[in-house]
């Protein structure tokens, strides 16, 4: 038994802006918008017949927009918007994680304070993500295993960050930063469950994962 992969993968990209505004808010804005279909087959050769083993379909869309805020004195920065929405679905013998939805959206801002040799840096995101789980197939898993029962689940978390910056010099600068990070289990993570031919891999996720989050 042979195993190959036969994978087709189409990216859009739109993007739109905007500079040198003038209201009394911004500076400039942007909008971007990427779409990401995704197809994977896993083809298995038996002698000079083939079939397809497992099938993945993986669309994904995202767009972003964010402006740039007008100076005033010592103060800039850039706020702004994400948000995502992937449809995972797979069919076959080697089926992973049951059809899964995951929407996201996130709010986003950094400001910088500038005092010539010295300047403030701080920034915060704050990102839902949402999965919402379809049944899943059977799986014939070795030694006994089963998987966990797939539950929806969502995650609300606060990412932040606070840094200086002061040159001493003409060719020397000091810098201090301190950060929060906030991620949330990807799909993958969460709902994997079986084996994967193609990565030699008996993948095994856990649906009661919590969020991480990193303080450096």
């Amino acid at each position: 038994l042979a195993i190959g992969v036969d994978s087709r993968r189409r990216v859009g990209r739109f993007d739109l802006g905007m500079r040198n505004l003038t209201n009394g808010l911004a500076d400039a804005f942007r909008v971007v918008f990427t779409s990401i279909d995704w197809e994977h087959d896993e083809v298995e050769t038996l002698g000079q017949v083939q079939s397809i083993g497992t099938a993945f379909d993986n669309r994904t869309y995202v767009v972003r927009a964010e402006v740039d805020q007008r100076p005033r004195g010592a103060l800039s920065g850039t706020f702004g918007v994400w948000a995502k929405h992937r449809n995972y679905t797979a069919e076959g013998e080697e089926v992973l994680a049951a059809p899964t939805e995951q929407v996201a959206f996130a709010a986003f801002g950094y400001e910088k304070l500038d005092f010539g040799r010295y300047r403030v840096q701080l920034g915060g995101r704050i990102e839902r993500n949402a999965y919402t789980v379809s049944e899943r197939q059977g799986v014939e898993a070795p030694f006994g295993l089963q998987p966990s029962l797939a539950r929806d689940r969502a995650f609300t978390g606060l990412s932040a960050s606070a840094g200086v910056q002061a040159d001493m010099g003409a060719n020397e600068t000091l810098v201090a930063n301190v950060t929060r990070s906030y991620r949330a289990p990807a799909l993958e993570e969460l709902y994997n469950f079986g084996p994967h031919v193609g990565h030699l891999l008996f993948e095994i996720g856990n649906p009661h994962l919590d969020r991480e989050s990193i303080l450096g």
